[in-house]
């Protein structure tokens, strides 16, 4: 879930779920990122590259043959977004 979203409207469903993964984060890094440490882990992968990324990003190989992309997930987008 991206957390520090500024929206015009309130969303009930999107508060409670904030307030359930906000408690989740503390056990885990899998459940919610900050919109600035994704965007930092986005510059980062991006000078890094797909095949520059440490394995603590635990980034995968997606996609078909011509059409292929490297996912990385909440874990590993706070771990890029941090270093």
């Amino acid at each position: 879930m991206l957390r520090g979203a500024q929206r015009s409207e309130g969303r009930i469903g999107e508060t409670v779920l904030g307030y359930l993964t906000g408690v989740l984060s503390h056990v885990t890094a899998s459940v919610e990122i900050w919109i600035p440490v994704l965007a930092r882990s986005m510059v980062n992968a991006g000078l890094l590259g797909s095949s520059r990324l440490p394995p603590e990003v635990g980034a995968q190989k997606a996609g078909q043959d011509g059409a292929q992309f490297t996912l990385i997930g909440n874990k590993g987008a706070n771990f890029l977004g941090r270093t």
